[in-house]
């Protein structure tokens, strides 16, 4: 599932979504017909392979934002949403990725 396209520019901006038209997106779909893996699962690092280091380096700069931002008390817990949101990513579904 980390296998890159042979050039830099993957690394930096990603392989996007899967397709049978690839060798890549059909090994991807392979994968996730018959075993049940799916980029999701791995968390930043299955996002970081569809969508690219500036993906993840987004998500990671808005979440710390959020998190160290000065809220009102009445409005405190969305830091705690964001910190779980922060936690969850790394062992599961990313920032914004769906199975």
């Amino acid at each position: 599932m980390n296998d890159f396209f042979p050039n830099t520019l993957s690394y930096i901006i990603g392989n996007g979504a899967a397709n049978p038209y690839s060798e890549y997106g059909s090994r991807v779909i392979f994968y996730m017909q018959y075993f049940g893996y799916f980029q999701a699962d791995i968390g930043m690092i299955g996002d970081y392979s569809k969508y690219g280091i500036f993906f993840v380096l987004t998500g990671l700069f808005l979440i710390f934002r959020i998190i160290t931002m000065r809220m009102p008390a009445e409005i405190s817990f969305v830091k705690y949403m964001f910190a779980g949101t922060l936690l969850m990513s790394f062992t599961g579904s990313g920032f914004f990725s769906e199975p």
